[in-house]
This record gives structure tokens, sequence and C-alpha cells, in this order.
């Protein structure tokens, strides 16, 4: 579940219970199942790659962006990342960006539905929302958000944005 649980400090008592929060956010996972909403996760790439994304998927076993005194390469080339924000991922993707051997690198956030992936927390990310992936990810029609945060994503289907480039 993406939803954590929401604990509250009992008055008077050592102790969390959890609150009322959790079970709100139950049932509005469920709510959400029953009619029909897609709920996603997002990834944070630069937009060079994602011609290789369209073709391979997300992988697992490329170089990646962080550097061994913050997390281990074992680590990183174990999963795929991902965040529950949009808006954190194009953050991801503009950390990329910085790191990128490309002249004007652009950011872009990649919009992933949660059906059928083994999502678990990356217990080694100091985000709340980072998750990940064990392996790769083969590709579907995978939509994205290209650029700076700006305001309201654009969602578009890869081919597309990848036809105009």
């Amino acid at each position: 579940m993406l939803i954590s649980a929401v604990s509250v400090f009992k008055k008077g008592s050592n102790s969390f219970e959890p609150s009322t929060g959790q079970r709100l956010a139950t049932r509005l996972e469920s709510w959400m199942e029953v009619n029909g909403y897609t709920r996603y996760v997002y990834h944070g790439t630069e937009f060079s790659n994602l011609k290789n994304i369209r073709i391979e998927g997300l992988r697992n076993d490329l170089n990646s962006n962080w550097e061994e005194q913050y997390v281990s390469a074992g680590h990183c080339n174990s999963a795929v990342f991902f965040d529950i924000s949009w808006r954190s991922a194009l953050g991801w993707a503009e950390q990329a960006c910085l790191k990128s051997d490309e002249d004007s690198p652009i950011p872009v956030a990649i919009r992933i539905p949660i059906k059928d992936l083994d999502l678990q927390k990356d217990t080694q990310a100091t985000s709340n929302g980072a998750m990940m992936v064990k392996g790769s990810i083969k590709p579907e029609n995978y939509c994205a958000t290209i650029g700076r945060d700006t305001g309201f994503p654009n969602w578009r289907p890869l081919d597309e944005i990848l036809s105009e480039s």
C-alpha cells in the first residue's frame, strides 16, 4: 500500500496508535479501485533517455546518476526507482540533468500505472515517497511530461513525444 499509516501520539500515553487517517486512506484506496481510477508512480529521467526507454523499458542495469558516497552502486543497480509524486520525480530528473553530458538536458517525469508492479519502499532513500521495483520493467505505453515544473503536467504518450523530436 502506497499510503502510509498516519499515527497520533495519545495524550497521557507513551505509545502511538493508528488514527482515523489510516482507515480513511484504506477506504479511499478501495473506492478508487472500485471506480476505475488508475494510480501511478513516477520516474525522473532526462529527455535523451526516452527513445531507449520506449524500446527497452526502464532498466536497472545502466549507470546510475548517483555517486557511491551517497548510495551504494549495488543498491542503485538493483532496481528501478520511482516516487509517488510527479513533482518529486521531476526534481530527481533535474538532478540527473545537472550531471548530464548533454549540452541542454531536459528533465522528464514518466508516469507508470502501479498495476502489476511489485513496488517496495526504497529503504535507503530520504524521501518518504521513494519506491522501487527490483530488476527492470518492460516497455509499456508510458506517458511523460517534459521540462521544468511550471504548474500542472501535460501527460502525453512517449510515442507522440518522440515523433516530434
